[in-house]
């Protein structure tokens, strides 16, 4: 979706609520996205899909479902947050990730994190949430064929560390892209994400073998590495 800013997720309403006003005044003319089972969650979110800017992101095929249930099987997480990671990486847009017990539920995915000594000013945060669309956009491609070879890999019996690792640097190498806030401080500002690591971690060569054969047609497209943008205002 061309004009798609971001993917929200959030696992704090009161986080939500107050991030989305700062959202709404900031980004009037490009689109803010809220996964289904976000709108699920809070009621409240009707009122922000009647204004021109939040839409609901719809799967991109009648099987989409069943593959996020798998995908929650397989992770053990809970929906929201494996749905969203997946629309994230379809939709090729960043993630907005919303409140800090929602970076700490993504611990477990995050293959870096940018941190930061200061809070951001508004300017830094359009700035660089822009730049957040950038990396995802600029690193899509390869990524997904990186998962490619680290796949083809895994289901030879081969030794994928190499490649792995390859997929970590290129997430470093590009986060060089927020040099303006980088800082050796404890407030996290970006966090590169990726869906792949954690089923090589988690699943059995037959679950991923079956994963992929049963689900071809649109789980690639779930694999990239993308990156999520941290609002805690």
């Amino acid at each position: 979706m061309k004009n798609l800013r971001g993917v929200i997720f959030s696992l704090s309403d009161k986080a939500l609520k107050a991030n989305l006003k700062w959202l709404s005044r900031h980004f009037k003319y490009r689109n803010l996205g809220f996964p289904p089972s976000l709108i699920e969650r809070y009621e409240f979110l009707d009122q922000y899909l009647s204004r021109k800017q939040f839409i609901r992101l719809w799967y991109p095929t009648q099987n989409f479902n069943e593959l996020i249930n798998e995908l929650c099987r397989l992770l053990r997480a809970e929906r929201l947050l494996i749905e969203s990671l997946s629309l994230s990486s379809v939709y090729v847009s960043p993630l907005i990730i919303v409140g800090y017990n929602s970076v700490n539920a993504l611990e477990s995915f995050s293959l870096f994190k940018v941190t930061s000594k200061r809070h951001l000013t508004n300017s830094d945060l359009k700035l660089h949430l822009r730049i957040a669309d950038y990396s995802v956009l600029d690193m899509y491609a390869w990524s997904i064929e990186n998962s490619h070879k680290i796949l083809s890999l895994v289901f030879k019996g081969k030794d994928y560390r190499q490649v792995l690792e390859e997929r970590v640097k290129r997430v470093c190498d590009d986060s060089r892209r927020f040099w303006r806030i980088v800082g050796e401080g404890e407030l996290p500002v970006v966090m590169y994400l990726d869906l792949l690591s954690s089923l090589i971690e988690s699943c059995t060569r037959e679950d991923l073998r079956r994963l992929i054969m049963m689900w071809k047609d649109v789980v690639w497209s779930t694999l990239a590495a993308i990156a999520g943008f941290i609002l805690t205002l």
